[in-house]
């Protein structure tokens, strides 16, 4: 049977995550399965991969997930499946401002402070 991944860490991005692990030795490829952190038992996305990292989209920001993954191999045109990983969390967020038409203010009495102001 095939070993279970290890090291396995998952890096957030906006709307998206970065999944890395090591290499397992007679894998034909990877599995990621991904869950809401509050229901772990319940598998929300599968994704595949052929090497030892995955960038996935789809996820909402500040929403904090889980992600497991197994190695398979081909053994007579059948997946055979290795142990799961240890979980990752990772809560994708946003880094920057995503407003059109924005216009930074300084007020002039106060300091250290702004207005930030935008068109619908």
């Amino acid at each position: 049977m095939l070993k279970a991944p290890q090291n396995l860490f998952a890096t957030a991005y906006d709307g998206s995550a970065r999944s890395d692990w090591q290499t397992v030795e007679g894998a034909d490829g990877y599995i990621l399965q991904f869950y809401n952190a509050d229901e772990p038992e319940k598998c929300i996305k599968t994704r595949y991969a052929q090497n030892n990292s995955k960038l996935i989209l789809g996820f909402r920001n500040g929403r904090k997930y889980v992600v497991r993954v197994k190695a398979f191999s081909y053994r007579d045109g059948k997946e055979v499946y290795g142990e799961l990983s240890q979980p990752a969390e990772f809560t994708p967020m946003c880094h920057h401002l995503k407003a059109q038409n924005a216009e930074i203010k300084c007020l002039p009495l106060l300091l250290n402070a702004m207005t930030a102001m935008w068109r619908p």
